[in-house]
């Protein structure tokens, strides 16, 4: 269960981000560290809701976060 979540968190960072493969992983970590809005594809110029972004932001980080007991997930 825990896999598939981190695949799902995965394909939404490439979805969010725009990037695919090694730039995958600098963008894995941006999302922890920097706004979603400063990280989200470029190609999107600001042509989505702002909410939705962040909401999709938080998103990906709970399925790509290291520690899963803290997310109420159990192994």
């Amino acid at each position: 269960m825990i896999g598939h979540a981190v695949t799902y968190g995965v394909i939404l960072l490439e979805l969010f981000t725009g990037s695919k493969g090694g730039v995958l992983c600098q963008s894995s970590l941006d999302i922890r560290t920097r706004s979603f809005l400063e990280i989200i594809d470029p190609r999107l110029e600001s042509d989505y809701p702002t909410h939705a972004a962040e909401k999709m932001g938080r998103l990906i980080q709970r399925c790509t976060m290291e520690n899963w007991k803290g997310f109420g997930v159990y192994y």
